[in-house]
Parts: C-alpha cells; structure tokens; sequence
C-alpha cells in the first residue's frame, strides 16, 4: 500500500466523489477499512469522515461502517475519537453531516 499519509488521506477524500457501481462500493469500503489502520491520525480521521459519507449514501452500507467505527470511539488519539464521535453522531443520530467534510 502506498506510504505517503498525505496521499493516502487525499485518496480517502476523492473515493466519495466518484460514481461507483455497486462492486466498487464494496472495495473502496475494504480499501477504507484498511486504512482505519494507518498510523497516521490525519488518515484515520480523513478516512472516518468519507466512511460516513459512503454510509449515507449507500444505506445497505451503513450498520456494517457504523460498527466498523464504533471500534474507534476510544481511540488513543483525541482528533480520532472527536471524529467518530461526530460520525456516530450522525449515522445514529441523524445530525447533519459536519461542515468541511465534503470536499
């Protein structure tokens, strides 16, 4: 996988703004999964917020990534679990989806 942190947060970003057929879906949420386990704060946190993104979008998606981030809540770094928080928050909660996380 690539090793750059700023790439792969940049990927993270642009996954969402693609057209995707139903099997892409399912390989860009693996591909996000795996990089919920990057040690880069600044890609976990990216990556939460395009999860959520996918999650609305794609209904079918949404309790398997809400799970997925649940497992984030506690996260040693503070700029993640304020993250999930907020992602929880709106898949759970149905708060609108934070400002700046569509790019």
């Amino acid at each position: 996988m690539i090793s750059f942190p700023m790439v792969k947060w940049h990927l993270a970003m642009l996954f969402v703004n693609l057209n995707l057929s139903e099997a892409e879906i399912g390989e860009v949420v693996s591909t996000l999964y795996k990089l919920l386990e990057d040690k880069s704060v600044f890609v976990k946190a990216r990556t939460i917020s395009s999860l959520t993104i996918l999650a609305l979008d794609n209904p079918d998606k949404e309790d398997e990534i809400t799970s997925k981030l649940k497992a984030l809540e506690n996260d040693k770094s503070a700029a993640v679990s304020n993250r999930t928080s907020k992602a929880l928050r709106t898949l759970e909660d149905g708060e609108p989806l934070p400002k700046g996380w569509l790019k």
